[in-house]
């Protein structure tokens, strides 16, 4: 059983506290990735809304030009 402790406060231990902060180092990463698609979808939309306005307005320009 000590043997077995030992092994187990020696080596396993370390490596399981080496694949945590590997994880922890993704996670980040993805949080970072969430982050920067939320702001793009935000730019996208607000995009999308000038480009509809701007279609509102020049539709409503040409129809009255050729009237």
């Amino acid at each position: 059983i000590r043997s077995d402790t030992s092994e187990i406060l020696d080596e396993t231990i370390p490596l399981i506290k080496d694949k945590v902060m590997e994880v922890n180092h993704i996670y980040a990463k993805v949080d970072k990735l969430e982050a920067f698609v939320k702001m793009v979808a935000h730019h996208v939309s607000f995009l999308e809304e000038q480009v509809l306005e701007a279609e509102k307005s020049h539709g409503t320009f040409l129809s009255a030009a050729f009237r």
